[in-house]
């Protein structure tokens, strides 16, 4: 009888410690259609801070993309489909329709499939109870290299057309906005900007941007409205490969970034 006991025991024990490694364990689930991108909701602190929508911004220059929405379900160990968003062009934001809204917090692993065969890459910031998306293709690598040489050198932005703006040059507060002015000649102009991450030593992107005439204005919407002050160091890369400078302010607790000519 005790045995019998001891085996239930050691039975249980195994199923409990099975099942917990499974909820727990870092190593993302294996999502076998591509192109596709699995996504940790857990990064940048979002465990336990969303459920609600999830909202995918298209920062590529490719119009009217679909992608497909899987979330991973741990007790089954299956993905299922949980929503789909169909992107028109650059800047253009989409809000999942899912029967999950509300119950988003039961995923930590986020599957995202383009049906359409667009390589892509992905990042995901969590934000007011909701899950933001950002779709873009081009993406800094080289974290290790990226590292800033001192704290008044800029870390390395592989990207060509592109320019590094010091926040900290000039005087100012700022943690809302970033808001971008067209001062150049190009009246067409499609811009992704992005932040570095000193603590993790790597660059993430903000949002997109995009002019359609001169002395046009653009406000990027971005997850990261309110906590721009983590960042010292952006990025303002060009999609169009313009050659372009720039200059910035921070005012009214805004950054605001002039495009001028090279």
């Amino acid at each position: 009888m005790k045995k019998d006991f001891f085996i239930l025991l050691v039975l249980l024990f195994g199923i409990v410690t099975n099942i917990w490694s499974q909820t727990n364990t870092d190593t993302a689930p294996v999502f076998e259609q591509k192109p596709s991108i699995v996504l940790d909701l857990w990064n940048n602190g979002g465990k336990g801070k969303y459920k609600d929508y999830i909202k995918l911004t298209n920062a590529t220059l490719n119009q009217n993309i679909l992608f497909i929405i899987y979330g991973y379900e741990q007790n089954s160990g299956k993905w299922i489909q949980i929503g789909s968003a169909q992107l028109k062009n650059h800047c253009d934001i989409d809000t999942v329709n899912s029967p999950f809204r509300g119950k988003m917090n039961e995923f930590r692993w986020l599957a995202i499939y383009s049906p359409t065969g667009i390589e892509f890459d992905a990042q995901t910031m969590v934000n007011r109870n909701d899950i933001y998306i950002t779709i873009f293709i081009n993406i800094p690598t080289g974290i290790e290299t990226n590292k800033p040489q001192s704290n008044d050198n800029p870390p390395a932005f592989d990207i060509q057309s592109s320019v590094v703006l010091d926040l900290w040059k000039n005087k100012g507060k700022y943690s809302d906005y970033v808001k971008l002015t067209n001062a150049s000649l190009n009246p067409n102009a499609s811009f992704n900007i992005y932040g570095y991450d000193q603590k993790n030593n790597q660059w993430i992107i903000i949002g997109p941007a995009q002019f359609n005439k001169v002395s046009d204005t653009d406000t990027v919407d971005s997850p990261w409205i309110g906590r721009m002050n983590k960042f010292r160091w952006l990025a303002v890369h060009s999609l169009n490969s313009i050659s372009f400078n720039a200059q910035y302010m921070a005012n009214n607790n805004d950054i605001i970034i002039m495009i001028i000519d090279k």
